[in-house]
């Protein structure tokens, strides 16, 4: 009998080794926006990056649920979160195998990147207000698919945000149509001042795009 109650005695204790082994709590940052994913379907996915710091932060798409979180766009997260290790038999087809859940909530903040994610209307170029004679140039920004358009005051554009950050702000190769207007000047300058945008600034409703050494390019006010 005590041999018996000795093996039991292992059993439970390897069992409460692999329940630790397969168990872990990480410190996760969550993005302020969701983006569009590919799973089984097209979606909408978390962005996430593991880790206390968020300097030069490296967002992944996340596929899966945390369970007990719910996201709210426009804000920052910190959180704490339990990964579990789940058997195959406790896995559903197309899903992960692991389960994650919210621990506790570290950090909740507004994100002011998320400010960028809006429709503006130019006001200046180069410091210099500009005359409108046809359609005023328009900026959308787009954080969910990370892409930029609008009109020049001519012709209609498009292209990627290659990054951003809290001041920093940089446009991918930006494909337009070719139509040639009366009054060019202000088109063309707006579309040599979005090549060289490097960084950005908010103040109240207004966003100005500047280049390298902070010199404003662009200034532009929210549309209502």
């Amino acid at each position: 009998m005590k041999s018996v109650l000795s093996l039991i005695g292992i059993v439970f204790f390897l069992s409460s080794c692999n329940i630790q082994k397969t168990t872990s709590e990480y410190t996760y940052w969550v993005n302020s926006r969701k983006v569009n994913c590919e799973g089984v379907a097209p979606t909408k996915c978390l962005l996430v990056q593991k880790g206390e710091s968020l300097d030069d932060a490296k967002w992944e798409n996340f596929y899966s649920e945390i369970e007990g979180f719910k996201f709210e766009d426009g804000y920052l997260y910190k959180l704490l979160v339990k990964e579990e290790n789940l058997s195959s038999d406790q896995v559903p087809a197309d899903a992960s195998s692991i389960k994650y859940t919210l621990v506790k909530m570290l950090e909740k903040k507004a994100d002011p990147i998320s400010r960028l994610h809006d429709i503006w209307a130019l006001e200046s170029i180069n410091g210099e207000s500009i005359n409108i004679k046809g359609k005023r140039p328009i900026l959308e920004i787009n954080l969910s698919t990370m892409m930029v358009g609008g009109n020049n005051g001519c012709n209609s554009y498009g292209g990627k945000i290659k990054h951003v950050d809290n001041d920093r702000l940089e446009f991918g190769p930006i494909a337009s149509t070719r139509r040639m207007c009366q009054d060019m000047d202000v088109p063309d300058k707006f579309d040599i001042a979005m090549v060289n945008t490097r960084k950005y600034k908010l103040d109240e409703l207004k966003l100005f795009l500047l280049d390298e050494t902070g010199n404003v390019l662009l200034q532009f006010k929210k549309v209502d």
